[in-house]
């Protein structure tokens, strides 16, 4: 659920928005804070976050943000995001 977005579905549709994010400009993200509660098969993850963009044109905008990731164990043990939600604190 990216902001100022409408959320994404599926595997193909969260390719073509990253692709299409990523295409315009160079993004790097610092999680600044991080708090995991695991449930079982269910992990839930607050964060902060500092990210930079940087566009083609070379206009740098930064950001400060908080997200929620949902995340699930799979029958092979591995961990995979299941649900994501970010939003900038608007700074």
């Amino acid at each position: 659920m990216p902001p100022s977005h409408a959320a994404v579905h599926g595997r193909e549709a969260i390719r073509q928005y990253f692709t299409r994010v990523f295409e315009s400009r160079r993004l790097t993200f610092t999680f600044v804070d991080s708090h995991v509660e695991v449930f079982g098969d269910v992990a839930i993850e607050r964060l902060h976050y500092t990210a930079v963009a940087t566009a083609s044109d070379g206009a740098i905008t930064e950001d400060i943000g908080k997200g929620i990731h949902v995340c699930i164990r799979r029958a092979d043990g591995r961990w995979q995001i299941a649900q994501d939600i970010w939003n900038s604190d608007g700074r």
